[in-house]
């Protein structure tokens, strides 16, 4: 490879990796719970079976 094209692939991964960060950075985040941020109430799952005996 080439060091002017490993140097633009480079910085590309770099400016990605940036966008990337930022985009999460500043996205809205949805209300309600929906596990792993932190509130107080947790999510409801009715659909989480306990299983029966002593396996």
């Amino acid at each position: 490879m080439s060091p002017d094209l490993q140097s633009f692939a480079a910085i590309a991964v770099v400016v990605a990796t940036a966008g990337v960060f930022l985009y999460r950075a500043i996205r809205v985040k949805k209300t309600g719970c929906g596990g792993g941020c932190g509130c107080p109430q947790k999510p409801k799952n009715d659909k989480i079976v306990k299983p029966l005996g002593g396996l």
